[in-house]
């Protein structure tokens, strides 16, 4: 786990973890960041610990995480939108 500290003192905390599947190709990693009273959750597709990393890196985080948050209040209607690959 790393854990870096911004300009107001808040710290943020990363934590990478790997869950293996029924089988060999099908595990998942789930990577949380921690904010002050926030969670962001990134979750993909891995065959082994060892490639958990690799696979966050070569992710679309921000693309995965623009899509799971929800809009700040000055925006009105709220309109779905769909991620493609």
């Amino acid at each position: 786990m790393s854990t870096s500290t911004g300009s107001s003192g808040n710290a943020i905390s990363v934590r990478r973890e790997y869950f293996a599947g029924k089988d060999a190709a099908s595990g998942m990693v789930v990577e949380t960041t921690v904010l002050k009273g926030t969670y962001m959750f990134w979750v993909g597709m891995c065959a082994s610990e060892e490639e958990k990393d690799g696979a966050v890196e070569a992710g679309r985080l921000g693309r995965d995480w623009a899509c799971a948050m929800p809009p700040s209040a000055t925006v009105g209607a709220v309109v779905p939108v769909e991620c493609e690959d």
